[in-house]
């Protein structure tokens, strides 16, 4: 008999659930004889759940042949929507694997510059960098705008700055 662990993430240090299947069967064909079955499937905030994976990465079901002692995680999905707070962004939302990295999308508006994304509008909130993304968010784009100042003949200084748009 194998001991088959499934975790709802990797990383976690108990179980979602532990069957017995017998060794060269699969769950499925287990579950018939020893009342084993694959646990249902888990629901989390902010996150759908996508499938279950070996510590090798590779994709195990129901039906997947067990052939010794084996730990099985959860892979979860989530959107990360991206708002251009103005701007213009593509694409707009994207789906990434949790606790995956994403590549960003630049955003551009005129006038100004784009200096990332944050977790609350104007910049403000933490830095949003796309990587280790933990569940549904909105993100939000930080603009800078240079303000330049017309000293009418005189002198000024500093002739310009730079300043947060929308604040």
């Amino acid at each position: 008999e194998c001991t088959v662990n499934f975790y709802r993430h990797y990383g976690d240090t108990r179980p979602l659930k532990t069957v017995t299947v017998l060794q060269g069967y699969s769950v499925n064909s287990s579950a018939e004889k020893s009342h084993s079955a694959m646990p249902v499937r888990p629901e989390q905030d902010k996150m759908r759940f996508v499938r279950w994976i070996t510590e090798d990465g590779h994709t195990f079901d129901g039906n997947s042949t067990v052939n010794g002692d084996m730990n099985v995680y959860g892979v979860w999905e989530c959107t990360v929507t991206f708002d251009p707070d103005g701007g213009i962004v593509t694409p707009e939302a994207m789906d990434a694997t949790v606790y995956g990295n994403i590549t960003l999308p630049q955003a551009q508006r005129e006038n100004c510059t784009f200096a990332g994304w944050y977790t609350e509008k104007n910049g403000e909130g933490e830095e949003f960098t796309g990587i280790n993304v933990q569940g549904d968010i909105t993100v939000y784009a930080k603009w800078i705008c240079t303000v330049t100042f017309n000293p009418d003949g005189g002198d000024v200084s500093p002739d310009s700055v730079d300043v947060i748009c929308g604040k």
